[in-house]
């Protein structure tokens, strides 16, 4: 998932667009659902988007994880947090001061247990905690 939270009309900038175009997502992955939404603060009202991408098969978390914990693939960030066991990592940006993002990378089965797996990755991009933003 994809969330672009945009505070105002000029944060828009800052996230690029919605889904955001700030925070690259694995190669050939493919969106899949979108929505805007708005959700309110102590500060606030904030607008956001959010995205569902698939990944590409035979991809496999591990090599995700690692695409996205490699600095070359996510120049203009920091990676400040990962989680390899929970395919959780967390960055923020070297360029733009208070924008952060967040990976969870997950493999979903079509049919609960059984089925063909579909892997997923969830990236938040907001120029606030992306953590705040309920997934």
């Amino acid at each position: 998932m994809i969330h672009a939270i945009v505070t105002r009309p000029d944060l828009a900038a800052a996230v690029e667009g919605c889904p955001s175009q700030a925070f690259p997502i694995y190669p050939g992955g493919t969106l899949k659902e979108d929505s805007e939404i708005t959700v309110g603060s102590d500060h606030g009202e904030t607008t956001g988007c959010w995205a569902t991408y698939d990944l590409p098969h035979p991809a496999t978390e591990v090599e995700v994880f690692s695409y996205y914990t490699d600095p070359s693939n996510t120049s203009k960030w920091k990676l400040d947090e990962a989680y390899a066991n929970t395919g959780y990592a967390a960055f923020s940006s070297t360029t733009i001061p208070r924008l952060r993002a967040q990976v969870d990378i997950s493999t979903i089965r079509t049919f609960l247990i059984a089925g063909p797996p579909n892997l997923r990755i969830d990236v938040s991009v907001c120029l606030c905690d992306p953590r705040s933003m309920a997934q």
